[in-house]
């Protein structure tokens, strides 16, 4: 199988969109979008679409990379801010007991 994708013929420009997007799932489906992408858009604009779009920091959020192309998501101005992420944290056992009993850091 590796044998097989090895020898599939490699466009340089997806090459260099593979190498930067940060989330590696699906490799042949994103080559297929990518394609699809080229056809209305530039390599530059799709380049740009990924230095720009915000990211977030864990892998499991971020969409795959077809999810991305066939999305349009690369399709953002440099002013777009990035989203809003609220964490919130997690009370560990001893936090939890002390609030019941109304001696927490409130």
């Amino acid at each position: 199988m590796k044998d097989l994708l090895s020898s599939l013929p490699k466009s340089e420009d997806f090459l260099a969109f593979w190498a930067i997007y940060p989330r590696k799932v699906a490799k042949l489906a994103a080559e297929r979008a990518y394609i699809a992408a080229r056809r209305k858009f530039t390599h530059e604009q799709i380049m740009d679409g990924v230095r720009l779009y915000p990211f977030r920091p864990d892998a499991i959020n971020q969409p795959h990379a077809t999810t991305f192309l066939n999305g349009g998501y690369f399709l953002i101005e440099e002013d777009t801010p990035p989203p809003t992420v609220i964490v919130a944290r997690a009370d560990t056992e001893l936090q939890a007991f002390e609030r019941a009993l109304g001696i927490g850091d409130d």
